[in-house]
């Protein structure tokens, strides 16, 4: 698989990694996601604007990569849940709000009905230049899950992303209204 695409797969498995940790965590209050429908060119869009920041981040250059609510619940709708029968979500929606990503939907699978779910976690880049979330919160029914329970899975999030070799040193990462936006830096390959 082309090193870029790989970069944009670990971006994506960063944020799904999030959302199926929600159906272990929650908070007390509801979410209420915005209306989007997943489409096929939210999703080419976000994947050719990775591409392109990546591609523009030569030498000292730093990339910037932008992705709205539409972009990143439509590309990890339609090139992993869609394609993935053992991923047991459907109807999810992923958005960002000022210093939290937000992911809802409903879990299959575990009983005749689907089982709502919810999460927030807040994103941030390490000191070792690493994308890293922390769960804060997340609901799966009525249930909310305790502290310890959302710190262990923040933990194997964290561990199964950065156990990942990518050559991108992430900057910054901040979550505004709408979209996120990642700074970061190509690197050579140790290789």
């Amino acid at each position: 698989m082309n090193k870029k695409l790989w970069y944009l797969l670990i971006f994506v498995l960063g944020i799904l990694g999030c959302s199926l940790t929600d159906r272990f965590n929650s908070s007390t209050d509801e979410i209420t996601p915005p209306t989007i429908q997943p489409n096929q060119e939210a999703a080419d869009r976000a994947q050719a604007n990775f591409f392109q920041a990546i591609a523009e981040s030569v030498g000292t250059e730093k990339f910037v990569y932008r992705i709205s609510d539409e972009e990143v619940t439509s590309l990890i709708v339609i090139e992993i849940l869609n394609k993935r029968a053992d991923i047991p979500l459907s109807n999810v929606v992923i958005w960002f709000r000022p210093e939290q990503i937000h992911v809802t939907g409903n879990i299959s699978g575990m009983s005749s009905t689907n089982i709502p779910f919810q999460i927030a976690a807040k994103p941030r880049v390490d000191k070792a230049g690493q994308l890293t979330f922390e769960v804060v919160s997340a609901k799966a029914g009525p249930f909310d899950f305790p502290d310890a329970v959302m710190t262990t899975i923040t933990e194997t999030l964290n561990e199964t992303i950065n156990n990942q070799k990518y050559d991108i040193r992430f900057e910054s990462v901040e979550a505004l209204e709408g979209e996120l936006i990642v700074h970061g830096l190509q690197i050579e390959s140790k290789k």
